[in-house]
């Protein structure tokens, strides 16, 4: 069966529940070219992973663009690109930056859209994000950039990184339901977000929020700890009750929390992909979840 699909705010867009990361598109060689990302938005679009994550700092400032000439060969209505910007990266292909910092500013949100739509030759994208909180962050500016902006059709919603809930407060205090995602990373190695407010507070606004590197970057399987063999063990035993692969487990325990996170998944790997696909199909049993909690936490719950 097809990856489900999930309204990311009431009246929003639609997403698939699985979401694939474009991040590391140019470090694997048969995804570095465009015949390769043709490939896999195909073998995507096969099972219904529609929605595609961004960056315009992506791969040195060159991924959308390869994206983006990938992408010709498809039905743009069937996809959702969802990008972010607000991070002026030193590179080569911007001199003029000399010091990595973060601008959130209405001029330059705008300029950075529309460098987007060029690159990725679209005349509109499903979703920009602020990459990362802007210590100088106006949220008077951000919001009426982000709804100007959705007001001429070149975005059709706007959403967040990195925020806390109060970064997130403070957008929404200006213009309530800005926000359609908060992308933050969360992984059985990493449960700040479960105790932090972080995924309380998407569902308190109903946006969903997405979950970057959710495999913890295949620390889950190298951890070298008595808190990582275990969780390995619990996995193992999981994966073979659920007659599936760990990787599916692992984006399952995350699906299921009622936050309802989108899983951005990072690997290139065709075979990998299909592994991680079967997760959407996976109802994790309760008692399962806080089991996989507990060996990730490495102790009994309070």
């Amino acid at each position: 069966m097809p990856i489900s699909r999930i309204s990311a705010t009431p009246e929003s867009i639609e997403l698939s529940r699985l979401i694939f990361g474009t991040w590391r598109l140019k470090s694997r060689p048969e995804t570095g070219t465009v015949e390769g990302v043709a490939r896999l938005i195909a073998l995507c679009l096969e099972h219904g992973v529609t929605s595609f994550d961004l960056a315009d700092i992506y791969g040195d400032y060159q991924i959308e663009e390869l994206f983006g000439q990938a992408l010709q060969g498809f039905d743009r209505q069937s996809v959702e690109l969802i990008t972010k910007c607000g991070i002026k990266l030193p590179s080569a292909q911007r001199p003029e930056y000399g010091l990595k910092i973060y601008d959130s500013s209405p001029a330059y949100v705008r300029w950075s859209v529309e460098q987007s739509l060029r690159k990725l030759r679209t005349d509109y994208l499903d979703m920009i994000l602020l990459h990362r909180p802007d210590f100088l962050l106006d949220a008077d500016g951000v919001a009426r950039v982000a709804q100007d902006l959705m007001m001429e059709g070149k975005i059709r919603a706007f959403g967040v990184s990195n925020f806390t809930r109060h970064q997130c407060d403070l957008l929404l205090s200006r213009v309530p339901g800005l926000i359609s995602t908060n992308q933050v990373e969360a992984h059985l190695l990493h449960l700040d977000p479960f105790l932090d407010g972080v995924l309380d507070h998407a569902q308190e606004h109903r946006y969903l929020p997405m979950i970057w590197s959710p495999l913890a970057g295949g620390r889950i399987w190298s951890e070298d700890s008595p808190r990582g063999a275990q969780l390995r063990a619990t996995l193992a035993t999981l994966a073979q009750g659920y007659n599936c692969s760990e990787e599916a487990i692992v984006l399952a325990w995350l699906l299921k929390h009622p936050a309802l996170p989108l899983p951005v998944l990072g690997s290139g790997d065709p075979h990998r992909m299909l592994r991680m696909f079967e997760a959407d199909g996976i109802e994790l049993q309760r008692e399962d979840w806080y089991r996989l909690l507990t060996a990730a936490w490495g102790r009994n719950i309070p």
